[in-house]
């Protein structure tokens, strides 16, 4: 696996940068495999954004989603993100926020 070299990412706001962006990558990898630890880390990290209000970031956090959703159809659980998904939409449509 590809390490992440601390100084390249900078101070601490594009280094967060960074380990999203290799989290991601992991994600991506290992969706087949893992797909319960991918389901588990991209909500982490979708609801973190979205929560916090983080506009400028939600194109991450619909690209989050799009791995989290790739894992549940992996593990054979279409409805269970189809509910996820309603449920995310519906806390979040106050922020005009669209998946």
């Amino acid at each position: 696996m590809a390490r992440t070299n601390p100084a390249a990412c900078g101070e601490s706001k594009k280094a967060d940068g960074c380990q999203r962006g290799l989290i991601e990558r992991v994600a991506e990898a290992v969706i087949s495999a893992r797909p319960d630890w991918v389901i588990q880390t991209a909500r982490k990290q979708a609801e973190a954004i979205m929560d916090a209000g983080k506009s400028n970031h939600y194109a991450t956090a619909a690209r989050v989603c799009v791995s989290q959703r790739a894992a549940y159809r992996a593990a054979g659980r279409e409805p269970e993100w189809q509910a996820y998904l309603a449920e995310l939409l519906a806390r979040h449509a106050r922020h005009g926020m669209a998946l």
